[in-house]
């Protein structure tokens, strides 16, 4: 079990609980999908209990528990206790084959609020099966619902979510992952210590076998994008043809940013540090750290070898070679066929990922069409609004307590809005105009508790009014 903390802008108020509750139970307006079941979910110390349950209406459901914490937070806002985003967003994901129960996701759940110090905190919890990994989201409101005091997230969060799966998976009798926190087994029973990046390499226990340690959202692209990722290609062949050239006798920067030129990148300091860049067609910039490629590539050393840093000799630009660049590199790996790199890239997998981009593009188009129709249907009705609003017909309707009778035509009725527009037949029929029916003075607001007063400001035979009354 693996648990990851969703970033969010903690520094600012954020949008609310409404749009992370819809995406939990999976009705998002704003992204319409192909109907699916509603996840299993469940909320924890709810002060007041939903109007809806989620089995009756999921969307109702999570505007109901949004409302609930957005208008909590407001409170504690108020009382100037309350800095920042009140949502604290964590994803627990178990391993490809395994799925928790709801009882297991509210157990683990809840342990990780209580080690993060959110075990009195209000909270929603759903289980995604959608993908390869079940995973659970959970959704905590850091405002306590009795004391109205944000309660702050824990430094090192990320380390104290980690031991709490070793503890889950040795609970509830899952799989063993390894991150900071490791489950050995000893003869009193298992036990979890914590180990560095060394330790854990020594034993094997890396994913990807002492590899680079590329960013967390490089690994997410190539796992989004299933291509090398910009940081990973800057460790392979540019990383030793520029470490060949740093060692030689007489290196110099020039001779670096040589080397860096053929491959379409730039050496450069940034902060205490220094980056490695590249500049792709379309404009955009992709950035990696220099320490990335060893020890030997941090500003320290390279100042070391080649001395205070100098800035590329822009009198003599150099172009990349074209068949070395990175940009190149993603082009040929994009033609090229398609074969798994890795060797959870089975064949199953690749079924199911190819089921799911079927899946996007058939949402694509049913959005296409739902969109048009939608169009289509608000001209409509724009044209039809027009045109009452033109034929001297009034189309609003009348509420039951604003409806009276026209005196001299009892069968048409009339309410407060025949003041300006009455009834046909008391139109004119030589000039199609109105009658002279009696008006109020501008400004003034016509009680609306009564019909007969109604009728007698609407009619202009008041006699005839008083003789259909029976007293």
């Amino acid at each position: 079990m693996l648990a990851k903390v969703i970033t969010l802008t903690h520094g600012r108020a954020g949008k609310g609980f409404g749009p992370v509750l819809r995406y939990l139970l999976r009705v998002d307006s704003r992204r319409p999908a192909p109907p699916r079941p509603t996840p299993e979910s469940g909320h924890l110390h709810l002060a007041e209990e939903p109007l809806w349950s989620v089995e009756e209406n999921a969307r109702a459901y999570a505007d109901d528990v949004a409302l609930l914490f957005d208008h909590e937070a407001r409170r504690c806002r108020s009382r100037g206790r309350l800095r920042g985003n009140p949502v604290y967003h964590v994803a627990i994901n178990w391993m490809e084959g395994e799925h928790p129960t709801p009882r297991q996701a509210e157990r683990a759940s809840q342990h990780v609020m209580d080690a993060l110090g959110f075990g009195e905190c209000q909270a929603v919890w759903a289980i995604h099966r959608d993908t390869d990994n079940d995973h659970v989201h959970l959704v905590v409101n850091r405002v306590h619902p009795t004391k109205l005091t944000a309660v702050s997230v824990p430094r090192g969060d990320y380390f104290l979510l980690d031991r709490c799966m070793r503890e889950l998976e040795i609970e509830l009798g899952f799989a063993r992952a390894h991150g900071p926190y490791v489950t050995v087994d000893t003869s009193e029973g298992p036990r979890i210590v914590r180990m560095s990046r060394a330790e854990r390499e020594a034993r094997g226990l890396l994913r990807n076998g002492g590899g680079p340690r590329i960013s967390p959202r490089a690994q997410r692209a190539e796992h989004n994008l299933a291509t090398t990722s910009f940081q990973r290609w800057l460790t392979g062949a540019p990383s030793a043809v520029l470490q060949r050239a740093i060692t030689a006798r007489g290196a110099t920067w020039k001779r670096a940013h040589e080397v860096l030129a053929n491959f379409g990148c730039v050496i450069q300091p940034k902060g205490s540090g220094m980056v490695v860049t590249t500049t792709l067609s379309n404009g955009r910039v992709l950035r990696a750290k220099a320490s990335l490629l060893g020890r030997w590539a941090s500003k320290a050393s390279l100042e070391r070898a080649l001395g205070s840093y100098q800035e590329p000799a822009s009198s003599s630009p150099r172009r990349a070679d074209p068949r070395r660049s990175y940009e190149q590199f993603i082009e040929r790996e994009r033609h090229a066929e398609i074969q798994p790199r890795r060797a959870r890239n089975d064949a199953e997998r690749l079924v199911r990922r190819a089921a799911r981009t079927e899946a996007r593009r058939r949402l694509a188009q049913r959005f296409a069409q739902e969109q048009t129709q939608l169009r289509d249907t608000r001209r409509c009705e724009n044209r039809c609004v027009s045109a009452r609003k033109w034929s001297g017909v009034h189309s609003r309707p009348r509420t039951a307590s604003s409806v009276a009778r026209c005196a001299r035509h009892p069968g048409h009725p009339i309410g407060m809005d025949a003041l300006r527009w009455p009834c046909g037949p008391c139109r004119r029929p030589e000039s199609g105009k109105r009658c002279n029916t009696a008006r109020p003075p501008s400004g003034v607001d016509l009680p609306r508790f009564s019909g007969l007063v109604e009728a007698l400001y609407s009619s202009r035979c008041v006699s005839d009014l008083f003789s259909s009354i029976r007293l």
